[in-house]
């Protein structure tokens, strides 16, 4: 079990909408996993595993209230029944729907039409990779992207990369 100690003010996160399905489910607790990038403090907990996740993976006991947690797992969500979650002392912050994340953008851009569009972007240096950042930021559903160069030290001081990627 992580405490306070470990790392100071912890942040969690987990999808609204993920966290809705469980609590109309007729499921009391869950497996799920918890993913924490270099020990910073910030922890996503999915209910399946994600296929692009980095750092350090957590076992995860997820369960309604009043519901016994398995014993093995690094960290414990309660589930209230309004929604609410906490992990010990710490709350955890829900992660808007699609619609709700973007509602800033709303009469700006036409955000059903940006969620099923695919770009295809050759190219990720110093420009691509910039544009593939803006454009997932504005709402583009899915990407193809392909680069058939490596990222090397010279060329990081105009690249989105860093040195880690």
């Amino acid at each position: 079990m992580i405490t306070e100690e470990d790392y100071g003010r912890e942040i969690f996160y987990i999808d609204g909408e993920e966290l809705s399905r469980f609590i109309d489910s007729p499921e009391q607790s869950a497996q799920g996993f918890g993913y924490e990038w270099e020990r910073e403090g910030v922890t996503h907990i999915r209910f399946a595993p994600s296929l692009h996740a980095f750092g350090r993976t957590l076992k995860v006991s997820i369960a309604k209230v009043g519901t016994p947690h398995v014993v093995d797992a690094d960290l414990c969500v309660d589930i209230a029944s309004d929604g609410t979650a906490t992990v010990g002392a710490y709350d955890v912050t829900l992660i808007p729907a699609r619609e709700n994340l973007y509602s800033r953008s709303k009469g700006l851009l036409e955000l059903d039409i940006l969620q099923n569009k695919r770009v295809f972007i050759i190219g990720l240096g110093s420009g691509g990779s910039s544009i593939a950042v803006e454009l997932a930021k504005a709402g583009v559903g899915q990407f193809a992207i392909a680069d058939f160069d490596r990222v090397e030290l010279h060329n990081l001081s105009r690249h989105i990369c860093t040195i880690n990627d």
